[in-house]
């Protein structure tokens, strides 16, 4: 640094601005430190944002199991053959691409919907207890039949379970 000094580089235009946001970042970053220490949430605004994440998070949970494939029409095929009668067990462990599930024929055990993305947990939504999809559904992973083996109500955690979490989220 004393040699950078000392050869002029600290009045370069592009180091002198790099300079200068490395300082208002150790700033800003030094105030929103000392903000957090001083701050500590009330009873009232923790509880406030407990009734908030309860009101959007689903008491559901769904067990289902799949079959993941990269085409359209392959998951097409697959949903034919279990609609005449097609072990779904047998045919995830021989054409699932999800090989974790694969291996247990496509179950996925329970899960609540926001662990899934949407378009499938928006399709396991709609199915009734072991009810295949009609059509397949696309995700970013590739192309599913989905069976929906059960559902089961959740309850919901003790404020006191997400005390800490929900200080993170309100400060």
């Amino acid at each position: 640094a004393q040699q950078a000094e000392k050869d002029g580089l600290a009045k370069d235009p592009e180091i002198a601005s790099r300079i200068e946001l490395s300082r208002v970042n150790l700033l800003q970053q030094a105030v929103a430190q000392k903000y957090l220490k001083e701050r500590t949430p009330t009873d009232a605004e923790l509880r406030a944002e407990f009734d908030t994440q309860m009101a959007t998070t689903p008491l559901v949970e769904y067990h289902a199991r799949h079959i993941l494939v990269s085409s359209q029409d392959v998951a097409q095929k697959v949903i034919d053959q279990l609609k005449n009668g097609g072990d779904f067990a047998a045919l995830a462990k021989r054409l699932s691409s999800d090989k974790g599930s694969a291996a247990k024929g496509g179950d996925l055990d329970w899960f609540p919907p926001n662990a899934m993305v949407k378009p499938f947990s928006e399709a396991v939504a709609l199915l009734k207890n072991g009810e295949v999809t009609r059509t397949p559904v696309q995700t970013e992973y590739g192309w599913h039949a989905i069976q929906l083996l059960g559902t089961r109500d959740r309850a919901p955690p003790t404020f006191e379970a997400v005390q800490e979490q929900l200080k993170q989220i309100v400060l």
